[in-house]
C-alpha cells in the first residue's frame, strides 16, 4: 500500500515544487489530499489534488480517480480573491483479471503519455494535434 508522502514535480520553468501530503486516505473510497503550499497566499488559493481508489460495483475493476483543482485568483481591493477554478480529472478503470505486467504497462505508458510534450501542448493551446 502506498504511504502518504510529499511529491516533488517540475514546474513549467523546470524548477521543482513540492506538493505536501496534507491528509492520508482513510481506506478505500476516501481521499488522500495533497496541496501545493507555496502557491497562493492563503488556503483558498492553493492548488489541491485528491486521489481516491475504490472497487467497481460488480467487483471487476479497480477505479482510481485523481482530481486536480487549481484556483484562479486575482488581487481585488488588496486581497487575493478566487474568481474561478481550472480542473483536471484522471480516472483509471483497471480490469482486475489483467496480468501484473499488462497493468504495469498500462499505468506507466498512460502516465508517460500525459507527460509527453505533445499532450502537454494540447492542454496549453486548447487544440488537438492536427
Amino acid at each position: 500500500m502506498p504511504t502518504l508522502a510529499n511529491i516533488t514535480v517540475s514546474m513549467a520553468n523546470g524548477d521543482g515544487i513540492v506538493w505536501t501530503g496534507a491528509s492520508p486516505a482513510a481506506g478505500l473510497d476516501s481521499d488522500a489530499i495533497f496541496r501545493s503550499m507555496t502557491v497562493g497566499s492563503n488556503p483558498t488559493t492553493r492548488p489541491e489534488i485528491r486521489v481516491r481508489c475504490k472497487r467497481s460495483a460488480n467487483g471487476t475493476q479497480d477505479i482510481i480517480k485523481q482530481t486536480l483543482v487549481w484556483p484562479v485568483y486575482q488581487l481585488i481591493n488588496g486581497v487575493d480573491t478566487v474568481v474561478g477554478y481550472t480542473t483536471r480529472v484522471v480516472e483509471d478503470k483497471i480490469f482486475l483479471q489483467m496480468s501484473d505486467g499488462d497493468r504495469a504497462e498500462f499505468v506507466h505508458q498512460g502516465r508517460n503519455l500525459d507527460a509527453s510534450t505533445l499532450l502537454k501542448s494540447v492542454s496549453l493551446e486548447g487544440l488537438p494535434p492536427q
